[in-house]
Formats: structure tokens, C-alpha cells, sequence
């Protein structure tokens, strides 16, 4: 049988990181809910906020990149950028959070992720080194473009992306000289055996399993399936 890795580094990494911010995606569509699923509440609290509680103390910048200006962004206490060029999607937020940072990369999350592992953030951290994109990739759903890191190199190849309507941020893997880590799923488990920070609250079905697993953490159970 394979031992596990270490993971000193969830204990020996010093935070708040200081040359990667964090940015949340913010776009606030939210087709498939039916309703702004930002500000939904699990546990009394918006669904964004429990997104800035795993980030805020792993990350010396944090900043919230959004489609369009909303007030109630504003009252979370952290920076609120909108997008510098509208209409591209995700990757629009992505290369807006990395023009306006000036730390050399980027963690790009989505807004609407509540069980982020702080465990699983520093596992990507640690691999960051030398690198211009550290992604997950998971068996069954691939690559996890959504909780991923990204360095400035990344910028022009974002821009040709957008002038030729391209707007998957997959295909920035096909890059030629971009540096990128893939990180396996078997490297993920033995920090969040559930993968259950890779889920996204898209729509009423997935923000009643977030609520349900956020409650049996809250109460020491095991995770629910």
C-alpha cells in the first residue's frame, strides 16, 4: 500500500502569502439558481462570505472581481473590481483580477464555492513554484479551471483568447510556453478525502447539499455523499 505525502507544508507555510492574491469571481448571472446565489445564506451567513472566511487568512490581498458594480459587494470589506473587458465570462474576471493585482499570480475562485479546504489551498501553494498555472484535475470532471492559480505570464495568451472569442479557460493549457502543474486527485485526497472543496452551488439542489455538508461539519459527522 502507498503512504501518504507529507504535509508539513499545511503547518510550516508562512500566511498570510504575500506574492499570490486571492480573487473571487463574482459575476452574479446565476441562471440555474433562478436568484443572485452570491448572497444566499448557508447557516446565517451568504454564500460569498464563507468563501472570504478560507481565503482572508491565507492570502494578504484579497479581491472580489465582479461583472458589474452591486453595492452589497461593497460591505464585505474587500476591494471591488469589475471587469476591464465586460462580456467575456470567467475569463474576463480572470485577466481583470490578474491586471489589477500586483502580486506576480492569482488563486481565481469562484464565488459560489462555500467548502473551500484551506488544507487543499496550500497543497496548490506549495506546488506554485516556477510554475504559471497550478490546476486540479479530477477523475470524472477533469481539470478545475475555478480553483486554480495563475501567474501575469498568463495575460497575453488571455487576451488573444478574448479577441478571438475564445473563453474556456482550459485552453490556456495549450500554450506553448506557459509553465503548468497539473495537480492528480490522488494527490488531493489525502487532504480532502470528499473533494467536497471542488463544490459549486450552481443550482437549488446543489446549495441544499452544500447546506447539508457545512451542518454535518459544523456538528463533527462525516461528510455527506
Amino acid at each position: 500500500m502507498s503512504q501518504r505525502p507529507p504535509l508539513c507544508f499545511l503547518t510550516t507555510m508562512k500566511l498570510p502569502v504575500e506574492n499570490i492574491a486571492a480573487i473571487v469571481l463574482a459575476g452574479g448571472k446565476s441562471l440555474r439558481m433562478g436568484q443572485d446565489k452570491r448572497f444566499l445564506e448557508i447557516g446565517g451567513k451568504p454564500l460569498i462570505e464563507r468563501v472570504f472566511e478560507v481565503l482572508a487568512p491565507i492570502f494578504s490581498e484579497v479581491l472580489i472581481v465582479a461583472a458589474q458594480p452591486d453595492p452589497r459587494l461593497d460591505g464585505f470589506g474587500y476591494p471591488v473590481v469589475t471587469d476591464l473587458r465586460p462580456g467575456y465570462a470567467t475569463a474576463g474576471g480572470l485577466y481583470t483580477g490578474l491586471k489589477t493585482t500586483r502580486r506576480r499570480s492569482v488563486f481565481a475562485v469562484a464565488c459560489d464555492m462555500p467548502c473551500l479546504d484551506p488544507g487543499t489551498i496550500k497543497k496548490m501553494l506549495a506546488d506554485e513554484e516556477e510554475t504559471d498555472i497550478v490546476i486540479p484535475c479530477l477523475v470524472g470532471t477533469g481539470l478545475q479551471p475555478m480553483h486554480a492559480i495563475y501567474g501575469k505570464a498568463c495575460l497575453p495568451y488571455l487576451e488573444q483568447m478574448m479577441d478571438s472569442g475564445d473563453l474556456k479557460l482550459q485552453h490556456l493549457l495549450q500554450a506553448p510556453l506557459l509553465r503548468i502543474r497539473r495537480i492528480e486527485e490522488a494527490a488531493l485526497c489525502s487532504i480532502d478525502p470528499y473533494l467536497k472543496s471542488f463544490l459549486n452551488v450552481n443550482t437549488p439542489a446543489d446549495l441544499e447539499m452544500a447546506r447539508k455538508l457545512l451542518s454535518s461539519r459544523a456538528h463533527g459527522n462525516a461528510p455527506v455523499n
